[in-house]
């Protein structure tokens, strides 16, 4: 039998909004941990720690994901860069479309928003 049908995924619960803009507000206030790169005064182990001390907070979100690991943080961090980023690949797709008619509907919300300006994704 494959592995993957005989073995329950680890997912948990969806990441709240309390959730989500503790992480974004995180962000914001440790610009080399959002960076992502180490350097002699930044190593993986101060990451690391950055990471664990986000970790606790948001574990401590009443009715929030729990996540046992700092890495399944992380990786919730770089999928909101990555949907934020992909909506606005596609808004401006859409707008560089001939033909006329209405302008596309942006689907970016206030977070999008937030995180673009972070990684300096250009907005539309």
């Amino acid at each position: 039998m494959p592995k993957s049908l005989s073995t329950p995924s680890k997912r948990s619960a969806p990441t709240n909004g309390i959730q989500k803009n503790m992480l974004i507000e995180y962000m914001e206030q440790n610009p080399k941990l959002r960076a992502g790169t180490f350097s002699p005064d930044f190593t993986f182990k101060n990451c690391q720690t950055l990471w664990e001390i986000i970790t606790v907070k948001l574990n401590a979100v009443p009715g929030g994901a729990k996540k046992d690991d700092w890495r399944m943080w992380r990786k919730t961090w770089a999928d909101m860069k990555k949907n934020a980023t992909r909506k606005a690949v596609r808004l401006k797709k859409e707008s560089q479309k001939t033909g006329g008619g209405t302008p596309p509907k942006s689907d970016l919300n206030e977070d999008d928003i937030m995180i673009l300006d972070m990684i300096n994704t250009k907005k539309v």
